[in-house]
């Protein structure tokens, strides 16, 4: 799908033609009315944008979509990456302990939701903040039994 094109684009290193792509994946799931497919992508334009080093548009974009999030509007795990987004906008702005405090959130909402890839992606995120050799392994050994051979690269801090 044009969702996953996009999601891809941006991961791979093409946030510019990410934006592009997952714009009109929007467009075209919004015409449709294809409610939760519309949060999934709105949240990858939002990972776009952080990929990408907008930390506002990302932040804002985050935040334009929380209460349909928050009313379960969206997929199971969208709490998860909602928390995991804000960690990245937040470490891009040097706010290492906020940052910190939601990449943990996003782990207890992501295993509440068994969404594995999530809580891998936010559990790499704590190893990162914490630096906790402990929690680096656990997060390495839950992405590659995942089959993740790599994250995207966050320009962090800005």
């Amino acid at each position: 799908t044009l969702g996953d094109l996009g999601r891809a684009q941006a991961r791979g290193g093409a946030p510019a033609e990410a934006l592009v792509t997952l714009t009109d994946a929007w467009q075209r799931l919004q015409a449709i009315g294809a409610g939760s497919f519309v949060v999934e992508t709105e949240l990858r334009l939002a990972e776009a944008h952080l990929i990408a080093g907008q930390t506002d548009a990302g932040n804002a974009a985050v935040e334009a979509v929380v209460e349909r999030v928050v009313a379960n509007a969206g997929f199971p795990g969208s709490d998860a990456v909602v928390a995991r987004l804000r960690c990245w906008a937040m470490r891009q702005r040097g706010l290492e302990a906020e940052a910190l405090a939601q990449a943990r959130l996003a782990v207890e909402l992501a295993g509440r939701n068994d969404a594995r890839f999530e809580r891998a992606v936010a559990l790499n995120e704590v190893a990162e903040l914490a630096r906790d050799e402990g929690i680096v392994a656990e997060a390495r050994a839950e992405l590659a039994v995942l089959g993740v051979v790599r994250l995207p690269a966050l320009p962090v801090p800005l």
